[in-house]
Formats: structure tokens, C-alpha cells, sequence
């Protein structure tokens, strides 16, 4: 029997690049004889849920052409299962594609896909049936995430967001905080509180923890103290100049297994750029969850990434 492949694609990403480079995947992996299943990903479904059904059929490789929503869906599918996610990223940001060095140019993305790579699994956060990987937002942010259309994210693609959190940085909101950690319970003022799997927040260059990796089976919890937008974009200043660690308006604590958040009055809640409602919210961390396509790296690249795996295998 010949190898099968899934591919989900968002015809609204990228203008209707993720269409192209959908159908340009599915002929390439025709001539090497596979049979290749396309899904057009329609807005509100449970894409997590489709992909599960479709493990059931052996799949041996699954695809997303898409933005990160898109990855996520079909990654929080294969939680645990075996077949590969391959990335083709056709999205706004596509930071999860940039923090595990997969190619944004198509043509790339796609003989990275056909060609020569290798494979990393990935941690991933559980909120009730669902899984995000990238970070999740409670305040101001997941207020920029809400309020910005997807007319706007098309016409102006990043700035968009941009734009959104200028205006709302102004006056940002604020709430007491009782977060859970591990067990271990903090209060504090905060006007946003972010949870992050992956080092990149809003941006390939915004990296508040420059450290951070998508497999080192933990979580940074980030709390953000800001009054003004003078003082977010001091902070976001900062951020750029990678001195965050000496910023008075942001604390940083380690999680490595759960997160539960509070937040008196509640604030929205966003993860991986979909709107999760309001707090109270509870999440866990699935270490290594997800096997991801990705470039061979290195020789010594591979041996820095062993030595990491070993080191990171037992958590606290």
C-alpha cells in the first residue's frame, strides 16, 4: 500500500498562497505516489477533532498550509499519535514555523517537506480538550487579539495588531491576580498575564524570554505591570534590547506542570490567537507532544540538541 497524506489548508491565509502551495504539494507527493487527502478549513469547526478521526485511517504524514491557528488545529489533533506534522506556513505571523527554522518562502517550505529532514516533538498546553502552542494572553493582549478583524489582519497583516494595542495601551486594564503555579499560589496587580510554550510574543523580534524552546518540557509565566502606553513601550523597548530581565514592569516565574488563573474583574482569554472567553482558566503542560517536520540540523547543532534532550528529560 502507498503512503497517505492529510492536508488541511486555509484558503483565507496568505491571500490564497496556502491554496497554491496546497495543490502544488498534493501533485509533488502524487508523482512520488502518495495519496493525498485535501481538507478546506472552514471557519468555527474543530479541526483538532477532524484530525483525530482521520489518525484512525493511517495517515502517514499530516500537513497545515495556513497561519498559526491553522498549525495549531491539526497539531492538537496528532497529541500523541505518531504521524509527523509537516508546516507550510501561508499565515500573519507564522511563528511557530520561525521558531523551529522552517522556511517561510513556499518553494523551500515545500523541499523541506518532499525532501531531506528531520523530525522535533514539541510541548504543547492543554486547555480542557484543547491544545495551543504557542502562548496564551489574559488582559490587554487577548483584548488586541478580540478586536482586531480579520478585514484589518488582511489589509495590514502584523500592524494590525499593532495598531490595536497602541490604542489600547493607553489605558490598559487592570485586575488583582491569583495564579497557581505548580501548586503554588501568588497575588498580584497585573494589566496582562502571558503563559508562553513558545520564546516569540506578538512577533518574531518581541522574545521575552530569548532562552525559551518549544521542548524544554516547561512554561514561562509572564505578568505585566504597565499604567500607561508610555510605560508599554518602555517595556516593549527593552524587550527589543533584550534587557527584560531589569524592567520593574515584568516578572517572570517558571511552570512545569500547571497553570490556573484568576483574575478579579475577569479579563479575556486568548491562546495561540483564538478567543477562549474570560477567566477563571486552567491549563497543562504536555511535554513533547507533537512530532513537527523540521530542517536536519547540523552536526553540531545535533549534538547541542541531544545534550538539551538529556538534560531536560527529568522535570522538577
Amino acid at each position: 500500500m502507498g503512503k497517505r497524506a492529510f492536508l488541511a489548508l486555509n484558503p483565507e491565509a496568505g491571500s490564497g498562497s496556502a491554496l497554491t502551495l496546497g495543490e502544488e504539494l498534493r501533485a509533488r507527493l502524487a508523482q512520488a505516489a502518495w495519496e493525498v487527502r485535501i481538507h478546506r478549513v472552514h471557519p468555527g469547526e474543530n479541526l483538532s477533532s477532524l484530525v483525530r478521526e482521520e489518525v484512525a485511517e493511517s495517515y502517514d504524514l499530516f500537513c497545515a498550509a495556513g497561519g498559526d491557528g491553522t498549525v495549531a488545529g491539526v497539531a492538537g489533533g496528532l497529541v500523541g499519535m505518531e504521524p509527523p506534522l509537516a508546516i507550510l506556513p501561508c499565515g500573519t505571523g507564522n511563528v511557530l514555523a520561525r521558531d523551529l527554522g522552517i522556511p517561510l518562502e513556499g518553494e523551500r517550505a515545500l523541499e523541506l517537506i518532499l525532501g531531506p529532514h528531520d523530525t522535533r516533538s514539541i510541548d504543547a498546553m492543554q486547555v480542557g480538550e484543547r491544545y495551543f502552542f504557542l502562548n496564551m494572553g489574559i488582559g490587554l493582549n487577548a483584548s488586541v487579539v478580540r478586536d482586531t478583524s480579520q478585514r484589518e489582519k488582511r489589509l495590514f497583516g502584523t500592524a494590525a495588531y499593532v495598531w490595536t494595542a497602541v490604542s489600547k495601551a493607553i489605558f490598559p486594564p487592570h485586575a488583582a491576580f491569583r495564579v497557581t503555579i505548580d501548586g503554588q499560589e501568588s497575588r498580584f496587580p497585573a494589566s496582562d498575564l502571558i503563559v508562553a510554550n513558545s520564546t516569540a510574543i506578538g512577533g518574531p523580534l518581541l522574545r521575552l524570554d530569548p532562552q525559551a524552546r518549544l521542548d524544554d518540557g516547561r512554561l514561562e509565566v509572564f505578568s505585566i505591570f504597565s499604567k500607561n502606553l508610555i510605560e508599554y513601550l518602555l517595556l516593549t523597548s527593552n524587550v527589543l534590547l533584550g534587557w527584560q530581565r531589569i524592567d520593574r514592569h515584568l516578572a517572570q516565574r517558571e511552570a512545569y506542570y500547571e497553570v490556573r488563573v484568576e483574575a478579579d474583574p475577569p479579563l479575556p482569554v486568548q491562546a495561540d490567537g483564538e478567543e477562549l472567553g474570560e477567566t477563571p482558566v486552567y491549563l497543562r503542560l504536555a511535554p513533547r507532544a507533537v512530532r513537527v517536520v523540521v530542517p536536519v540540523p547540523k552536526p553540531e547543532e545535533r549534538r547541542m540538541l541531544e545534550a538539551f534532550r538529556v538534560k531536560t528529560t527529568r522535570r522538577p
